[in-house]
């Protein structure tokens, strides 16, 4: 290092300056002496990223597989419908086994609000159509299944 930048190092890098000019004249020396990164330093560095690639990797694998979830509809409980009321709030019917439930959801409550006699039972929704884009939108404008070249 030059003398002016032994003078200015200490006053640029504030009172942590005095501290760190010693090493940054060994950082100087080192790197004047010629000493490089030796094969030895990569390969252990490598080593070490491969090791924390894999620790991660067979953590996701593992959380994965250890708190898998039911999916939904594939229990004692499905979601016949919801509606929202509000920001926060919704009446959800459910089909409990064989009842039907009526139900308030709020942050921090559930409310039951009515079950269903069986005279009064809700048919669940039908499950959508496969129908293609192509279909849906040759039904909606009218064309019934015509290409423009046919027209």
């Amino acid at each position: 290092m030059t003398p002016v930048a032994h003078r200015l190092t200490p006053l640029a890098l504030g009172g942590a300056g005095v501290l760190l000019t010693p090493l940054l004249a060994l950082a100087e020396e080192s790197v004047a002496g010629g000493s490089g990164v030796s094969p030895g330093h990569v390969l252990s560095v490598l080593l070490g990223l491969f090791a924390v690639l894999i620790t991660i990797g067979l953590l996701a694998w593992g959380s994965r597989h250890l708190f898998r979830l039911q999916p939904a509809g594939h229990g004692p409980i499905r979601i016949l419908g919801s509606l929202a009321l509000g920001a926060r709030e919704r009446v959800v019917l459910l089909e409990v086994g064989a009842a039907q439930v009526v139900v308030g959801v709020s942050p921090g409550r559930l409310q039951t609000l009515h079950v269903l006699a069986s005279a009064e039972r809700v048919a669940p929704p039908a499950e959508p159509s496969r129908e293609g884009f192509a279909e849906h939108l040759s039904r909606l404008t009218g064309r019934g299944g015509q290409s423009a070249r046919d027209r």
